[in-house]
């Protein structure tokens, strides 16, 4: 790629005994509207193959690698597919997405993010979701709630979740129809497509969650998820006041392969048409 590894140490002050998150913020900011601009600027090449897009992968991973082992030696990092950088030694791990949106990349279509969460102990403490191409970001810490930042207009409003019912919903599917998933993606839809106000695939986790965290969807249903392409989701829609299970309404953490993400009010309602109820 030609990318040299910029490290935010020489540019902002980081206390390493302050607060896990408020630390962090200053690197976490960094991090990301720097791999922004590299998407952006590897967008227009002429050639954007998946080996291509691999390579934009592996520079903005390696941006993270070094600037977070860097200023916190011991925090772990779970990158694309899973996989583990580096363990956690003193259990705070950072969730990264180097680019969420790879299909839209390959074919020009810039629906693209990038986005991290950060945990301690296995509780989701702070997420952020950076859109590079119309410089949109939303962030959530727990407790403090959710809120979304247009960098172009200067705009910033707390997120919420919508109150529409369900007959009034809007629901969101991610799967694939061409992968072994799609026997389970097509008898979620058989189940509730006809019982909602309208459904939509998007084919980007970051902009699923967005939508229901703001209020302009009700639901999101997926069955193919990933660590690093929901950490950040969970947070950003429970701190909206909204609601994530799996499909049978259990608990989940950052591992578990198929969520319903919801407004709470029509939650229960989908959760019933999933396992053999009416609405």
């Amino acid at each position: 790629m030609g990318y040299g590894i910029p490290t935010v140490a020489d540019e902002i002050g980081v206390s390493a005994t302050a607060d896990i998150i408020e630390a962090r913020l200053p690197i976490a900011e960094y991090m990301l509207k720097t791999a922004g601009s590299m998407v952006v600027d590897t967008f227009h090449h002429t050639q954007r193959s998946m080996d291509y897009l691999k390579e934009v992968i592996k520079a903005i991973e390696a941006l993270y690698i070094k600037n977070i082992l860097q200023s916190f030696p011991e925090d772990g990092i779970l990158a694309s597919g899973g996989i583990s950088h580096m363990e956690s030694r003193n259990s705070i791990e950072w969730a990264v997405d180097p680019i969420d949106g790879i299909h839209n990349f390959i074919r020009g279509i810039p629906e693209i993010g990038l986005q991290l969460a950060i945990r301690s102990q296995k509780e989701l403490l702070y997420a952020s979701m950076y859109q590079p191409f119309n410089q949109e970001q939303s962030t959530a810490t727990r407790g403090l709630g959710a809120v979304y930042h247009d960098y172009r207009t200067g705009q910033e409003l707390n997120l919420s979740v919508s109150r529409r019912g369900l007959e009034e919903a809007l629901v969101i599917y991610d799967g694939s129809l061409g992968t072994s998933d799609a026997g389970e993606l097509l008898d979620v839809l058989s189940k509730i497509g006809d019982k909602v106000g309208g459904t939509r695939v998007f084919g980007v986790a970051m902009q699923d969650f967005s939508m229901i965290a703001s209020g302009r969807a009700e639901a999101f249903v997926t069955t193919v998820a990933h660590p690093e392409d929901v950490a950040p989701g969970i947070l950003l829609v429970r701190e909206a006041g909204g609601r994530v299970t799996d499909l049978q309404g259990k608990e989940v953490d950052i591992t578990s392969k198929s969520l319903l993400v919801s407004n709470g009010l029509v939650h229960d309602q989908i959760l019933e048409l999933l396992n053999g109820g009416g609405a």
